[in-house]
């Protein structure tokens, strides 16, 4: 699972909720990360899966891939050192950006969406638990500065009020 280059809440939030839904799935997956994530966008992440499942772009290269799925990230060269990796393998491109520069095999960017964890949160609803619902509420708390910006919808709400209800989710 890759993300952009300096990755915010919204990429971390998504991959993290997409890596766990691989996990639960009894699937191997793992998250290319450039850097360590820094701790004030790491506050939801379990230490354990993130020292074991974050990997840099040289332990990636010592794996064979099935897929490589980029997300939050609208143009494949804000993937960094892992851009090539779009090269050699057949990768899914799930994006809400409207500056979307289409690459890999399939993609889905909708700029209506919030986030890429809104469109994580419609993916995933019937998969969700505590860990990836507070995963997907982080990522879009961020990506709608706090619900101030236009993305947020009367549907984005009822999505919040969902996951705040349903899994005690933490507002502070």
């Amino acid at each position: 699972i890759l993300m952009h280059g300096s990755p915010d809440i919204d990429a971390i939030g998504s991959a993290y909720a997409l890596l766990l839904f691989f996990l639960k799935k009894g699937k191997k997956a793992f998250i290319g990360i450039e850097e360590p994530i820094p701790s004030r966008y790491s506050f939801f992440l379990d230490k354990d899966k993130q020292n074991q499942f974050f990997i840099t772009r040289k332990e990636a290269d010592s794996r064979l891939w099935e897929w490589v799925i980029a997300l939050d990230t609208s143009d494949v060269r804000l993937l960094g050192e892992f851009k090539d990796m779009t090269r050699k393998n057949p990768v899914l491109v799930l994006d809400h950006h409207a500056t979307f520069h289409p690459y890999g095999a399939f993609h889905f960017n909708d700029p209506s969406y919030s986030s890429t964890s809104e469109i994580l949160f419609d993916i995933l609803e019937k998969e969700l638990d505590y860990e990836k619902a507070l995963s997907l509420y982080a990522g879009i708390v961020y990506d709608t500065g706090h619900f101030r910006y236009s993305s947020t919808t009367p549907a984005l709400l009822r999505k919040i009020a969902f996951l705040i209800e349903k899994y005690q989710i933490n507002t502070e």
